[in-house]
């Protein structure tokens, strides 16, 4: 599935849960006292499993917006540093590139380099303007490398994309664009050169799956823009890691799910996933469409999760009763939802 660029998305977590395992105070009570103290004791897990839902999944809402933030920031700056080089009014016509800063890539072959920059030249660009340009831009290296140090391994790659023709990637050989796509023609480089905002987009088409960007314009004084800086990252592994998977149900099942907003027509995504009596969750390799089976129940719930709003449902699936707790982690703007469920 390809999400549009724009896509907001939110993150919720479903927990499904064996209702045998669920409450000793609810199979007591049904038991022991008959269907209205079962009804009481249905009451009291439903507060249990959503006050504990909520703690579990409150870290991840506040992580996800600091890391969004944190990344922008971070993005915005290499975009001003390499504004205010190119905005240099030094000469450059008789300087040429650094070899130590840049490295020029080559379609035949695969490149890995942890020290410099790699260079990719646009089929339209002037190499002579471009060499006069790259060569205010020696020492970016430096920059690129501390700031994907820092954001380690959060960050994918670092992608400089300049107006001009020329695209700049650290680390060499993990770049997302490949020889037969210019970036300047995708919708993140587009929609941000004319916005001059930056943004978070999530399950960009042309990226890998989970994989998110993070953009920021280079922008001059004047207002004119030189191009964009594009993070790719691994959002996913952020919020997993946000979770605190001590509130679960040690018998639980529970699931990180991206939802996205306003497009019914879009299927939720499973995103990671928490085993029974884990420590962590475990985010999937790639986004897959989430289905379970079960009874009229499990409808409600797919239509609940959409609204943003945490719940309990009880839910017969494969002749089991279990009991379906959910809740919202967050909402990526920009991006689509995933809410996280817990079983």
């Amino acid at each position: 599935m390809k999400f549009g660029p724009k896509l907001a998305v939110w993150f919720v977590v479903l927990a499904v849960l064996p209702l045998g395992a669920a409450s000793v105070v609810y199979l007591t009570s049904t038991a022991e006292f008959g269907r209205e103290m079962a009804q009481q004791g249905k009451g009291l897990l439903t507060q249990r499993l959503i006050q504990n839902l909520r703690r579990a999944t409150e870290g991840g809402a506040i992580a996800l917006a600091q890391t969004a933030r944190d990344l922008r920031g971070d993005a915005a700056f290499i975009a001003g540093d390499v504004a205010a080089r190119l905005a240099s009014s030094e000469p450059t016509a008789e300087r040429a590139w650094d070899d130590q800063t840049f490295t020029l890539l080559d379609a035949d072959k695969t490149t890995s380099d942890l020290d410099r920059v790699g260079v990719r030249i646009a089929a339209d660009a002037t190499r002579d303007g471009l060499s006069g340009m790259l060569s205010k831009l020696t020492g970016i290296n430096e920059v690129t490398r501390t700031v994907y140090a820092r954001n380690a391994p959060l960050i994918r790659d670092i992608a400089i994309v300049l107006e001009d023709g020329a695209t700049l990637s650290y680390p060499i050989g993990l770049s997302d664009d490949d020889f037969l796509r210019d970036p300047r023609e995708q919708n993140w480089y587009l929609e941000t050169m004319l916005s001059g905002e930056s943004a978070l987009f999530t399950e960009v088409a042309s990226a890998p799956p989970g994989v998110s960007i993070v953009v920021a314009p280079i922008t001059f004084a004047d207002d004119r823009r030189a191009g964009v800086v594009r993070f790719s990252v691994h959002l996913r592994d952020a919020l997993a890691t946000a979770l605190d998977s001590t509130r679960m149900p040690p018998e639980a099942t529970a699931y990180l799910i991206s939802i996205p907003d306003d497009a019914p027509q879009l299927l939720p995504h499973e995103v990671a996933t928490l085993k029974p009596g884990a420590t962590a969750w475990t985010p999937a390799a790639a986004p897959t469409p989430f289905f379970l089976d079960g009874d009229d129940g499990w409808l409600k719930v797919v239509s609940d999760l959409r609204t943003g709003v945490p719940g309990v449902e009880f839910v017969t699936r494969l002749g089991v009763p279990e009991v379906w707790a959910f809740g919202p982690v967050g909402r990526a703007a920009r991006s689509r939802r995933c809410p996280l469920l817990h079983r």
